[in-house]
């Protein structure tokens, strides 16, 4: 199944536990027993069954991360038809970014993820790959992957994939740069072109990280959009531990565009994945879902994108093959006057056929003509005369005045 199935759903549980109301792991006999009570009162007691006392001293569920879950629940599953329906795809580049914490357990997951939905562009964090990691592990078919791994130490890593249909392009780093981050360069057309930042930051990472970040967004032309994502691991709505932070995104005039938090437990809820532009006006909207995958939740985000500005690949004008209706009746003559005493003559079935073929190809190729589709042709009716026309006219305009 894919994230949205049983197995993946993140209400679920494990196959030798099960997850209790507060987070808690609770054995599947102590919520059978306590099923039990509820629904038998008078023929189980808690005398009989030891294991409905221990439940019950279970701490209630903190409030906050019972409304979350339940309202994120409910939103991802009223949202859930922007991603998953082609039909309502939103306008734009649909971009995403998951701290997925170890890729490797969740490829099929992951590649249901990407196979089935509408992403031009997936960031992953906390991969957990390292540098020998087969490139064959993580490629998908019809995405380009961008990464850069941890080299010493356990988890980290960073990886972009981007749609083989775009145009882009990665940007390496100078040897002193030890952030985990991956910077693609999209371009959309001649004119227009943007700059894509995936970033990871450690717990642990000191002042030294945004330093670092200086130093990658200096290198960045700001002239241009430049776009940051990922997993800061710096709640924003913390005034003390953003400063650093805002520091950055003050000197750089960017703008933070993720409002709500992306990870949420039983005892506290964090806004650490954000979303940095300095052209904030080009992204249009933001999405925030459950998908079991992880402890965190995925963020999207669409950015305005005008047709004209996107190079596709040209399409040429479809032809139509066609006899006109002044030629079908001598069409019809010269097959009559063919002579097919040439297909009695043939040995064989399959030379016959060949004679029979080549004579009607013949044929059909002096009476061919070719000619290229109408679009929007209008289909005329015989009860629509012109009087008709000129009253649907009518009828129009009134009710766009009214």
């Amino acid at each position: 199944m894919g994230v949205w199935g049983p197995a993946a759903s993140p209400l679920a549980g494990t196959t030798s536990a099960q997850n209790g109301p507060d987070g808690g792991v609770h054995h599947p006999d102590t919520v059978a027993s306590a099923a039990a009570h509820l629904l038998y009162p008078s023929t189980v007691s808690a005398a009989a069954h030891p294991a409905t006392l221990q439940l019950n001293k279970v701490k209630p569920r903190n409030p906050i991360y019972k409304k979350h879950r339940a309202t994120k629940l409910f939103q991802t599953l009223n949202q859930a038809k922007t991603v998953w329906d082609p039909r309502c795809k939103v306008k734009g580049l649909f971009c995403g970014h998951l701290n997925i914490r170890s890729m490797i357990n969740k490829c099929e997951q992951l590649e249901d993820l990407l196979m089935h939905l509408n992403i031009d562009c997936l960031g992953l964090t906390e991969t957990w790959l390292k540098p020998l990691s087969p490139e064959a592990l993580m490629s998908m078919p019809g995405y380009n992957v961008f990464r850069n791994d941890r080299v010493k130490g356990k988890g980290g890593g960073a990886l972009l994939y981007v749609k083989n249909t775009l145009d882009c392009e990665q940007i390496k780093w100078p040897n002193e740069i030890q952030a985990e981050c991956v910077r693609v360069n999209i371009t959309l057309s001649t004119e227009m072109s943007f700059t894509l930042l995936y970033l990871y930051r450690h717990p642990s990472a000191q002042v030294e990280y945004y330093e670092q970040l200086k130093t990658i967004l200096n290198t960045c032309n700001l002239n241009k959009e430049v776009i940051i994502m990922g997993d800061l691991n710096v709640n924003g709505d913390d005034k003390k531990g953003r400063e650093n932070l805002k520091q950055n995104r003050d000197y750089f005039n960017l703008s933070q565009l993720i409002e709500q938090p992306a990870r949420v437990t039983s005892h506290s809820r964090t806004r650490i994945d954000l979303l940095f532009s300095n052209r904030a006006e080009r992204i249009t909207k933001t999405y925030n879902f459950l998908t079991g995958m992880s402890d965190h939740n995925i963020m999207f985000f669409s950015r305005k994108l005008s047709k004209k500005r996107l190079n596709r690949p040209h399409r040429p004008q479809p032809f139509a093959s066609f006899i006109p209706k002044n030629l079908q009746q001598n069409f019809v003559a010269a097959l009559k006057h063919l002579e097919w005493d040439e297909i009695f003559l043939c040995d064989d079935t399959d030379s016959g056929c060949s004679v029979f073929l080549s004579k009607i190809s013949e044929v059909m190729e002096a009476f061919t003509r070719r000619g290229s589709y109408r679009k929007g042709q209008r289909v005329t009716l015989p009860w629509i005369d012109e009087n008709c026309r000129n009253l649907i006219k009518k009828e129009t305009n009134c009710s766009k005045s009214h």
